[in-house]
């Protein structure tokens, strides 16, 4: 899991929005509820089409989640590409979606 935050509001993704998302979101949802945190979007991020027990996704998971390829996991290494998928595309895109539900007035 990974957060970025801006003072004005935080946007928090799960990498693993299937198994992560729903305890992330009652957490969230606990601690907006005591004040103890500021209002926070929870983004999971899964794969499309798959679903959550699809054997797939232990590989599509490896790929995204190493930095390097191994001899065992010559398929592995695409972290860097899904940090700036994310950091470049998903993190601008849902900020625009944020703002574009907020009234004028609030921005």
């Amino acid at each position: 899991m990974q957060a970025l935050i801006a003072p004005e509001h935080a946007t928090v993704f799960v990498l693993d929005g299937y198994w992560g998302f729903s305890l992330v979101n009652t957490i969230r949802g606990a601690l907006q509820y005591d004040q103890a945190i500021p209002d926070v979007i929870v983004v999971g991020i899964g794969y499309a089409g798959l679903a959550p027990n699809a054997p797939e996704i232990a590989e599509l998971r490896g790929h995204d989640d190493s930095p390097i390829k191994t001899d065992d996991h010559p398929q592995w290494g695409g972290a860097p590409e899904f940090l700036r998928f994310i950091t470049d595309e998903l993190a601008p895109y849902i900020e625009a979606c944020r703002w574009a539900s907020k009234p004028a007035s609030s921005r």
